[in-house]
């Protein structure tokens, strides 16, 4: 039978150790989650700047980073390769060091747990402090600028009493919302929190600084709600200004429950029922900052200045516009529109023929204005808006979509043959790249282009395969690609994936064929083959759960699998969900996960699965040819000529 749900997830409680009322955090993470993964959100979310080492004290015992071994900063401290489930329980405190001489404290608590289903983020923020407001350092004004030659924060009239000479140090203030802010330089990107919001029906959350008070008696909780329009984002302070506002939690309150089930049933309650009234009371709609009033102007120039310095500076990064940091929002502006044409060029030669298509659609509509967007379409408008191609916005209280002329004249001259053939090479480049990642887990760009070869009767060096494989990561978000290194983005630590293929150099890849590769590069592919379908369908039949948590469990696994530097642990865990009535049974259980583990395809074996990867060893060692007739090595029980000797 199956067990009742595990509280499979802790929560903590994160603050600045000197400022913990300004600087604070609330997470779910996944007890399954290591100290390096937490060490890598702390990094992400709050003090990352020059690869500092950093450090975890628990119960008395160190864990400290390996980003640079030889230091070996503390006596018989321990890495930060190990679960959290298995260093702290419920109310454990943790003291967390990031850089050893100019050092931000945090401190971190359990402070409590629960159970949940979803799997799309081992970490998720569920609160934080709002960004404070930075005083100026000579008169309490509000800051907008940081002097880093005096460590001062300054205000617009007070930066005018500074002379230009010394100005060179100053710079203008952006996102402020980090213990570490000032310090080595650092200043932190909200950006940065978007991997870890809270996912609803594949949207994240956007938590806008949930109601700081002087202390932490208003925080109020975000969860995931199955009902939620798929295609918005939910701003929460809107959720604040809703007629229910009484109905937000108070997370003190809620962990002051004696009772972990107490705690855990309120706690989702309370979530869930924030959204749903907030849903039914007010309705989504589209994101006010995108789809705001606007002009029936089709200049570019009109659209760039309807955004926000962020925004343009979002939008010279993608379009490869350097050096615009210092510039102000006119300045950059003027930059972007002198650039744009030369840039546009370039970034529409490195699209596959979809996203052309998606944008030509929009081009060869009357004047380059298109209403009545289908919500299918909403992803490529929000992508190409961060490009300057496209600018939603409402018209006479219409939902309308505006290409600029300038994008318009370059798509138009684009729409040859010539230059669809060019963009359908791009496309099969970038599938058998993602199909790779899916099935290697990890592809270096190097390996990539030596793999290739075989698929395609082409040459590519002539190719940006850097910027096309770049946006098409970002486009699709099945894959992550940082110029180097093709990563699957179900991979935990693609370096350590990356050194088991290394240590079997005597192997190649798996020969997938291209029909292959290209079959599961597509949007959420899930490849349920026979050793699948047999598993679920032991637990299906044995086990009292319902096809949905069958998924779930397996699906888990095999993330488990195929991460994990011990079986035995992602096992364990996998047996934790049963409770068995003998040994029999549980002997049945592991009999069948080995059966499944050995005959799914593993990254760290190059896409072999086990089964096949002994058949091919013992083929070796034989040093037999394999007859055509004869059954296959890899274990398919087809023949050799039906099978691999056709890849």
């Amino acid at each position: 039978m199956a067990s009742k749900a595990k509280k499979n997830k802790f929560i903590l409680s994160i603050a600045s150790k000197y400022e913990p009322s300004v600087y604070w955090l609330y997470i779910a993470i996944d007890k399954t989650a290591t100290l390096k993964e937490l060490d890598k959100f702390l990094r992400d979310i709050w003090v990352e700047c020059c690869g500092h080492l950093s450090s975890f004290e628990i119960n008395g015992v160190s864990y400290e980073s390996s980003l640079n071994d030889c230091w070996g900063w503390k006596n018989s401290a321990k890495n930060m390769d190990v679960k959290l489930k298995d260093v702290v329980v419920l109310n454990d405190k943790i003291n967390y060091e990031y850089d050893f001489g100019s050092t931000t404290y945090l401190n971190i608590k359990v402070a409590g747990e629960l159970s949940s289903s979803s799997t799309e983020n081992k970490i998720e923020i569920m609160a934080r402090n709002n960004e404070p407001e930075i005083k100026c350092s000579n008169c309490g004004d509000k800051a907008a600028y940081y002097d880093y030659d005096h460590e001062e924060y300054l205000c617009e009239e007070c930066l005018k009493d500074i002379t230009q000479e010394d100005s060179e140090m100053i710079e203008e203030l952006g996102y402020c919302n980090s213990p570490r802010d000032g310090i080595c330089g650092y200043w932190g990107k909200k950006e940065n929190e978007e991997a870890y919001l809270p996912v609803i029906n594949n949207q994240h959350v956007d938590i806008k600084q949930i109601n700081n008070s002087k202390n932490k008696n208003e925080v109020h909780n975000i969860h995931n709600d199955k009902d939620a329009d798929k295609d918005n984002v939910i701003d929460i302070n809107e959720i604040l200004k809703a007629k229910n506002q009484n109905k937000l939690m108070d997370i003190n309150n809620l962990l002051d429950f004696e009772d972990e089930e107490e705690l855990e049933n309120n706690l989702i309650e309370n979530m869930e029922n924030l959204f749903k009234d907030f849903i039914i009371s007010k309705g989504i709609s589209m994101e006010k900052k995108i789809w705001s009033s606007m002009k029936n102007d089709t200049s570019l120039e009109y659209h760039l200045g309807r955004l926000t310095k962020k925004e343009l500076v979002s939008v010279a990064n993608n379009l490869n516009i350097k050096k615009v940091s210092s510039l102000k929002k006119e300045q950059l502006k003027n930059k972007i529109l002198g650039l744009y044409e030369e840039k546009i060029d370039i970034y529409i030669e490195n699209l596959d023929i979809s996203r052309f298509n998606f944008l030509l659609n929009l081009a060869i509509k009357e004047g380059g204005i298109y209403e009545n967007m289908e919500d299918d379409d909403l992803v490529e408008t929000y992508f190409f808006r961060e490009r300057a191609l496209v600018f939603p916005g409402i018209i006479d209280k219409r939902e309308v979509v505006i290409m600029p002329d300038e994008a318009r004249k370059i798509i138009l001259n684009k729409n040859t043959e010539d230059f669809k053939n060019k963009l359908l090479k791009n496309e099969e480049i970038i599938k058998l790249f993602w199909g790779m990642c899916y099935y290697y887990g990890v592809i270096e760009l190097e390996q990539f282009t030596k793999l290739v070869t075989k698929y395609i009767d082409y040459d590519i060096d002539d190719m940006d395969l850097v910027s096309i494989l770049g946006e098409a990561a970002v486009y699709y978000n099945e894959f992550y690609f940082d110029g180097y290194l093709g990563t699957d983005a179900l991979v935990e630590d693609e370096y350590f994936i990356l050194s088991q293929q290394k240590n079997r150099d005597d192997l190649d890849f798996y020969p997938f064929t291209k029909k292959e590769l290209f079959k599961v590069a597509v949007i959420n592919y899930e490849e349920n083959g026979r050793a699948y379908k047999k598993f679920y369908s032991y637990l299906c039949d044995n086990f009292n759960i319902d096809s949905d948590k069958a998924e779930d469990l397996i699906f888990n696994l095999e993330i488990d699998i195929q991460n994990t530097k011990d079986f035995s642990g992602g096992f364990s865990d996998f047996l934790e969900c049963f409770n068995f009535t003998d040994m029999d049974e549980a002997n049945e259980m592991l009999n069948e996960l080995r059966k499944f583990a050995n005959s799914i395809r593993q990254w760290a074996i190059k896409g072999y699965t086990p089964n096949e990867l002994v058949a091919l060893e013992k083929g070796k060692r034989q040093n037999g040819k394999i007859g055509r007739n004869e059954p296959c090595p890899c274990g398919s029980g087809k023949k050799y000529k039906n099978c691999c000797l056709k890849k």
